[in-house]
């Protein structure tokens, strides 16, 4: 998420539709840079799933792709099967 008012909002909606919202984990990358998302997903081998949370805007959109692509090329994460989701979806 790009910042920590989007990491409360995904909680409060999970909570909102009954979910619960404290089985996962919220990381707020402070902007999409890939840095922070590496590391914690370095620091968490047993993560295998991630929504990527951005606004729906161009920098959004990029900066997703760029999270996307920063998984992908990192050697020790390679191994691991790690599904990203993004919300919103982007824009076609």
């Amino acid at each position: 998420m790009e910042s920590p008012i989007d990491a409360l909002s995904v909680a409060q909606l999970r909570k909102f539709q009954s979910e619960n919202w404290r089985d996962c984990a919220y990381l707020s990358l402070g902007g999409t840079a890939a840095r922070a998302l590496l590391q914690y997903l370095h620091d968490c081998p047993v993560l295998d799933s991630a929504y990527i949370c951005v606004d729906n805007d161009e920098a959004g959109v990029k900066g997703a792709a760029k999270l996307r692509q920063a998984v992908l090329e990192d050697g020790a994460l390679k191994g691991r099967n790690i599904r990203l989701t993004f919300f919103p979806p982007p824009k076609q």
